[in-house]
């Protein structure tokens, strides 16, 4: 049966949310809603994450870029549970790949701050400056994979 839940919003707010699944594949989904005054609700801002990698207390996930929106460019932060061979995509909103990053091998541990999370200078593989817009990007490590959204100004 298709999980199911119901979520309390208050008119004019944000409510923030997290589903965790687990089964043959096991993924989660966050994000938050926003009431608009209507009685209509919008999902803001959501995130995939694929074949979640747990070991040792340490999970493999994506974080969010910061800063986001961004203008010359942005950190992406990321945690591996093992060493993994690390790459990264960059999709605009039809979807088309527009960068891809080759992070290459890296040590089980967290990559959130300046100093160790990716840095993405918001151009495309041809050396070209991104448009203002909204773009995917995905992080690949070893059989895990995650998609989150960023804005570019």
């Amino acid at each position: 049966p298709p999980y199911q839940e119901t979520l309390q919003i208050e008119p004019n707010s944000t409510q923030t949310f997290t589903f965790t699944f687990q089964g043959t594949q096991s993924f989660y989904i966050e994000g938050y809603l926003q009431d608009i005054g209507i009685r209509e609700y919008v999902i803001v801002k959501t995130s995939y994450f694929d074949n979640i990698q747990e070991e040792e207390g340490l999970t493999t996930v994506l974080l969010s870029s910061f800063p986001n929106p961004a203008k010359q460019g942005c950190y992406i932060p990321f945690k591996l549970a093992k060493d993994s061979n690390v790459s990264l995509e960059i999709y605009n909103i039809l979807g088309q790949r527009v960068r891809t990053i080759e992070i290459g091998q890296k040590s089980k541990g967290s990559y959130t701050n300046k100093d160790r999370a990716i840095f993405f200078d918001l151009k495309n593989d041809s050396g070209q400056n991104l448009s203002k817009g909204l773009y995917f990007y995905k992080i690949k490590a070893d059989g895990f994979s995650a998609i989150k959204s960023m804005v570019v100004k």
